[in-house]
């Protein structure tokens, strides 16, 4: 029998399933680093494509805690848990309790963080982003293993934890995740970015829009528009009915719109995510599996009468979820008249306004390699994402546009 003398590694902790915990950390620390990368540079995630929904995870409120990408703190806790399974190997029998006990606070919070997370993707946020949801499947997989082995092994010394001490390990997690919960319900990050090009500068000849050096030149007379095509400033904005994140934005642009209501106008273009209607996307999102109803109903709307079309979008985005299609339709019937709407939605025009919108989302993707809705172009700015407080479009406004700011004396 071999006797340790000093200097010797304590014998290893049994179990191959701190190898398997290893294994998984170093998939979701790789995961959470490409997501902060993401993150922290705004650029577009290889692998993700428009109907993958990363887009619009990454861009919500969700993603971020106190202005900091979640992923920073997963991958900073996945650093931590690898090590401690190898702290766990090497350590006196003394200390393995503790390092047991940071685990298992470890195990639950990756657990209930996991949950909270594909909850939010599922039922608020209304999209799937991929690379997120296979670092939570390692997550789980990570706490599980861990919460079935830690438990019950022994210290090394032949002492099991004692139950208060294992209570109060999985209190720690809970209380870190209810923390984190807490701080991004109450915390207001900001969801959107701010791009800038002289190549979309959005140019106005007179009632006629020049964007992306004048690969389109769009006829204010003929598009959907709030406001005077006559309007010295002009923005462009490209959304579907069925986004949430395009709800979300619909009051703030209405109220920066009555806010300056003489001096800009709104091209309102929508850019369904459905597969039906739209060939850059490759699969079906069931979020989205009404996005062309509504858009060619609105776009009916417009082209049927044109003043009726602000009441139509308000109505629309008023509920937390879009209405059922055939509601969106008899709407649209009751506010323009049933045989309007139905000459309306058989013109030629709303597959031309559908092409358009499809082809310029396409092209400001080439370009800046953003997944998200909505889009506003504002002169040589185009805003990704959504913008929850009005105050930080009327910034947007201010700066391309010679708009003096509410409530200053500049003309």
């Amino acid at each position: 029998m071999r006797h340790r003398i000093d200097g010797d590694i304590p014998p290893l902790v049994p179990g191959r399933w701190l190898a398997i915990v290893r294994v998984l950390c170093c998939l979701a620390l790789g995961l959470s680093g490409y997501l902060l990368w993401a993150s922290s540079t705004g650029e577009h995630l290889p692998g993700c494509g428009l109907e993958s929904g990363c887009g619009a995870v990454l861009s919500s409120r969700w993603a971020y805690l106190f202005g900091l990408p979640v992923s920073l703190a997963a991958l900073l806790l996945y650093a931590a848990v690898i090590a401690a399974t190898v702290v766990l190997q090497r350590t006196q029998p003394a200390w393995r309790n503790k390092v047991r006990g940071f685990m298992i606070s470890a195990a639950v919070a990756l657990l209930s963080a996991a949950a909270w997370f594909i909850c939010l993707q599922v039922f608020v946020v209304g999209a799937i982003c991929p690379f997120c949801m296979t670092a939570h499947g390692c997550g789980i997989l990570i706490g599980s293993l861990i919460l079935m082995n830690t438990l019950k092994e022994t210290g090394g010394n032949g002492r099991r934890m004692a139950q208060p001490a294992k209570a109060l390990y999985v209190l720690g997690g809970l209380m870190a995740v209810a923390a984190m919960v807490t701080g991004q319900v109450v915390g207001r990050p900001k969801t959107f970015v701010v791009l800038s090009s002289t190549n979309s500068a959005v140019r106005q000849t007179p009632r006629t829009l020049h964007l992306h050096d004048d690969a389109f030149q769009v006829d204010l007379r003929n598009v959907p528009l709030l406001g005077s095509p006559a309007a010295p400033y002009v923005i462009v904005h490209l959304f579907d009915y069925s986004c949430p994140h395009c709800r979300a934005l619909h009051p703030i642009l209405m109220q920066a719109f009555r806010t300056f209501s003489n001096q800009i106008a709104v091209v309102s273009l929508p850019m369904p995510l459905a597969t039906n209607c739209n060939p850059l996307l490759k699969r079906p999102i069931p979020a989205h599996i009404n996005a062309c109803s509504y858009a060619r109903s609105g776009l009916a709307v417009w082209r049927a009468n044109s003043a009726k079309l602000p009441e139509f979008d308000d109505w629309i985005f008023a509920p937390t979820r879009p209405p059922p299609p055939e509601s969106v339709q008899v709407e649209a019937m009751r506010l323009v008249g049933t045989n309007e709407f139905n000459r309306a939605i058989d013109d030629p025009w709303i597959q031309k306004q559908l092409s358009l919108s499809i082809s310029l989302y396409a092209t400001n993707h080439a370009r800046y390699r953003k997944d998200a809705l909505p889009e506003l172009m504002i002169g040589t700015n185009i805003i990704a994402g959504v913008v929850e407080n009005v105050n930080d479009l009327y910034k947007v406004l201010t700066n391309q546009f010679n708009l003096g700011a509410p409530g200053s004396t500049k003309p």
